[in-house]
């Protein structure tokens, strides 16, 4: 995925690549920020849906297999150290969480193959193209919001407008 961002980077640099209140990044500005130096937690504790893809891509960048946590988790030492206690098969890209009907915060492990393999058919469903623009609502810790988004920035080159709750 960081490749295909390269790639799109060296195309259209100054198209938008996503907003959030005021905000807008460009896909070359998105590339300027998770390709940054500072190390990234892989245990993302982010509100702003923005920050979370940055931190998440950044984690991926990284090659640190980040995890997107739930807003209405604390970033307490207690979630932290059973969240790092939780084993990650090595092939695992990154995690996602999911309560179940445990109500306790449990890590599915997932590798890139396993959503990127489907981007072409969701985009193809959902008619997302280039010209796009896939409004998110809600946290990308939610599976589903971060699997669009990332089909949405990686495969068709759109926008990713974030939409307070």
């Amino acid at each position: 995925m960081i490749n295909k961002l390269k790639e799109w980077v060296s195309i259209f640099p100054d198209k938008i690549a996503i907003t959030y209140q005021d905000q807008t990044i460009t896909y070359g500005e998105l590339f300027n920020q998770i390709s940054e130096t500072e190390k990234q937690n892989p245990i993302i504790f982010e509100k702003n849906p923005m920050q979370q893809l940055i931190c998440f891509l950044r984690g991926l960048y990284q090659e640190v297999c980040p995890i997107l946590c739930h807003p209405s988790l604390e970033a307490t030492d207690i979630v932290k150290n059973q969240l790092q206690c939780q084993s990650r098969p090595e092939i695992a890209d990154f995690g996602i969480l999911t309560s179940g009907t445990s109500y306790h915060a449990r890590i599915i492990w997932r590798t890139l193959g396993s959503w990127k393999d489907f981007f072409e058919e969701q985009a193809r469903k959902f008619k997302l193209t280039a010209d796009s623009h896939l409004f998110c609502l809600g946290s990308l810790s939610f599976s589903g919001n971060l699997n669009m988004a990332l089909c949405q920035l990686f495969l068709c080159k759109g926008c990713l407008c974030f939409k307070n709750q």
